[in-house]
């Protein structure tokens, strides 16, 4: 009915962003928990950082998909929405049929 190109393409980009930017976070927190809680030196940890952070990708595409796509929905959602309720508050105000207060 209204939904166009737009407010898809806007759907996919926010919601692809957002869950990019979830993975991203999730990772950064595997990180910091493997290297804060060691005295070692990084050069010592970095075998076990890549190696927890490959379990911790491999955790991500088992159950990561949950959070994703509920993160993917709010956030991508909420965008198309927003631009959505724009557009007719702009269309509404260009035909003079404006809400008047």
């Amino acid at each position: 009915m209204y939904i166009n190109s737009k407010y898809e393409t806007v759907f996919d980009r926010v919601s692809d962003l957002a869950a990019k930017g979830l993975f991203a976070v999730y990772m950064l927190g595997i990180a910091w928990a493997v290297i804060t809680n060691t005295p070692a030196d990084l050069a010592v940890m970095l075998p076990v950082l890549l190696l927890a952070c490959f379990l911790g990708a491999i955790a991500w595409l088992l159950v990561g998909f949950i959070p994703t796509f509920i993160v993917g929905v709010l956030v991508g959602g909420l965008s198309a929405a927003t631009i959505f309720i724009k557009d007719k508050i702009k269309s509404r105000t260009a035909n003079g049929t404006a809400l008047k207060f």
